[in-house]
């Protein structure tokens, strides 16, 4: 019981910060979300949360997205490197 209290108050501080425009903080939370253990799984709000933050220069953020990219790219041509680049640019 007072773990699962513990977890919901820890959620809405993050909440709170995530509304504040905190990068690190939207980072942390997609991760919750793609977890899936704490919160329902969503991938689409955990790429959602890491796009805003890269796209306002939070390193961690690219690199996820970057590294997701690669993973999910059958093959790495130009396209996908092209992505990669506009990720940090960003």
């Amino acid at each position: 019981m007072f773990e699962k209290s513990k977890l919901k108050k820890q959620i809405k501080v993050l909440t709170n910060q995530v509304e504040k425009g905190d990068l690190q903080a939207m980072y942390d939370f997609a991760m919750i979300y793609l977890d899936g253990t704490i919160i329902k799984k969503d991938y689409d709000k955990a790429m959602s949360l890491l796009k805003i933050a890269a796209d306002k220069g939070h390193f961690q953020s690219k690199t996820y997205l970057m590294s997701n990219k690669l993973l999910n790219s059958a093959t790495v041509g130009a396209k996908a490197l092209s992505d990669i680049l506009d990720i940090f640019k960003g």
